[in-house]
């Protein structure tokens, strides 16, 4: 009899820890979920777009001349285009350009996504800091995957386009 009692005990043992584990493998699956999905601003602001000089202004209190117009924007990852101010001191060398270059990356995160606003930290670029992002669709017929990109804050007004292909809302 207690034969028994012990073997009814070991086998609830067994039940409860098979039990627990399924429950543990499922709630770390949660989590990687969760963690890995991305919000539509995320997905639709992966990739790169363009600077459109001609529709942006940009309040600043030096003269700058950008050296390219790309955005690209990898995971958490940003790469700005090359501007160089009025204070830069460059030679227009390799190495001078490389560095420019490098200084141009940083990363970038979500600060809100209703309304839609960004944070871009890259400290040595003039387009560092917080903007407001605004989606709209080019409206000409050969271009109906172009989208506008508007990011905006209280010195500047960038306009981008980009080609999303799986635009979300």
């Amino acid at each position: 009899m207690i034969g028994q009692i012990r073997l009814t005990n070991l086998l609830l043992k067994g039940k409860k820890r098979a039990f627990l584990t399924v429950i543990v493998i499922i709630a770390i699956f949660c989590i990687f979920t969760m963690i890995k999905k991305h919000t539509p601003l995320y997905d639709n602001l992966q990739g790169v777009c363009n600077i459109d000089f001609s529709k942006s202004y940009f309040c600043r209190q030096t003269d700058f001349h950008p050296l390219e117009n790309n955005i690209f924007i990898t995971k958490q990852k940003i790469s700005l285009p090359v501007i160089v101010t009025a204070n830069d001191d460059v030679k227009g060398n390799y190495k001078e350009l490389d560095r420019l270059e490098k200084e141009a990356k940083g990363i970038w995160k979500i600060i809100s996504v209703n309304p839609d606003s960004i944070q871009i930290e890259v400290s040595k670029s003039i387009l560092n800091g917080k903007y407001s992002v605004i989606f709209k669709k080019n409206q000409k017929e050969n271009e109906k995957l172009n989208y506008y990109i508007i990011l905006k804050n209280d010195s500047t007004y960038m306009v981008c386009t980009k080609e999303i292909l799986n635009f979300k809302k």
